[in-house]
């Protein structure tokens, strides 16, 4: 009996011993990792002093009681009752693993989604104050390097879309220029869409006379263009649209494109990327929080689209980077995107 208990004292010091080996230079200062070393270390003393309290056991005692009517193979069971010890155990773990399930892991600090979410805050708050710091240029950079991996396998290297190689379609949109289909704009107007996150959604409104929609999705699929001699197209989006998505302005007049920002708080940074547009261009530029431009990708749309996600275009479901991009990320591509993917970043 001395021989096993040297035995399993041995087998204790030798487990802990090359368990630390492996994994000692892992565990540095994670209280989860201390807590799982010291846990497995008690475990094994339990298992060593149960093994040896059985050996014993099963030396020194000799078999009493009596046997079940049942037998297998010509083995027999007594009817002894449920070890008192054993109950114990499995009722405390019962009552232990119910508190941990509903109280006890959610709250937990020390719980390794705990470690990982504090850990991922230091991380993204000193990516935030990086980011803070960085130059205009320095965000563009940042975005493109973005755009090469998140959006360039569908959307093409410089975002004017990736052609599938059987049909010749584009999987994914053309990001150098906003463009609609009559077809798409006509669906969006009867329908309504307000997928984007915008405080006031796109809805049919005004519009409910089939040739007016007819014309009014004609000039915005045309790139804001009437046919020749017409401007019937231009006076319908002005009547029933450019309310929310933009207005034309008189002649010499200056506005912004729509950055989430209030107009009189913008600026020409990589954040809130802006082109000033003028007079008569202004016209389908959306206003700021209340609805996109319908002629570019700007830093507000890119981003609105970028967090909400599952956005349904005419080619496909885009994906939702809400929760695999920091804010940050999300900035500093939404700055990229609204710059132009085939520009050149000026140093």
């Amino acid at each position: 009996m001395k021989n096993l208990w040297i035995f399993g004292i041995a087998l204790f010091v030798g487990l802990m011993a090359g368990t630390y080996a492996v994994v000692g230079d892992m565990m540095g200062d994670d209280i989860v990792n201390i807590i799982a070393m010291f846990f497995a270390g008690l475990i094994l003393i339990v298992t060593v002093v149960v093994v040896m309290k059985y050996i014993k056991q099963m030396k020194e005692d000799t078999p009493s009681g009596d046997l079940m009517e049942e037998n297998w193979d010509g083995i027999g069971e007594y009817t002894n009752e449920v070890p008192t010890g054993w109950a114990i155990t499995t009722i405390l773990l019962m009552v232990w693993g119910m508190w941990y399930m509903m109280f006890g892991y959610p709250m937990n600090e020390y719980s390794q989604i705990g470690e990982y979410n504090k850990d991922a805050k230091i991380s993204n708050d000193k990516i935030q104050k990086h980011f803070d710091e960085m130059t205009d240029t320095q965000k563009l950079k940042m975005g493109e390097g973005v755009f090469s991996v998140q959006c360039a396998p569908c959307h093409g290297p410089t975002g004017n879309g990736q052609e599938n190689y059987v049909t010749g379609l584009l999987t994914a949109e053309d990001l150098t220029k906003r463009s609609f289909s009559k077809k798409y704009v006509e669906k969006v107007i009867r329908e309504g869409s307000s997928q984007l996150g915008y405080e006031t959604p796109m809805y049919p409104g005004m519009l409910s006379d089939d040739a007016q929609i007819d014309i009014v999705a004609t000039y915005i699929s045309k790139g804001f263009k009437d046919e020749a001699g017409s401007i019937q197209g231009k006076e319908i989006f002005t009547a029933a649209c450019a309310s929310c998505h933009g207005a034309a302005l008189a002649t010499g007049a200056k506005g912004y494109k729509s950055y989430g920002v209030k107009p009189e708080s913008d600026t020409t940074g990589a954040e809130g990327y802006s082109t000033a547009c003028e007079g008569e261009e202004c016209i389908g530029h959306g206003v700021s929080l209340v609805a996109p431009s319908l002629k570019d990708y700007n830093s507000c749309l890119v981003a609105n689209l970028l967090k909400s996600g599952m956005k349904k275009g005419e080619i496909g479901v885009m994906p939702n980077f809400g929760e695999m991009l920091s804010m940050p990320q999300i900035k500093a591509l939404s700055a990229y995107v609204a710059h132009g993917t085939d520009t050149e970043i000026e140093e």
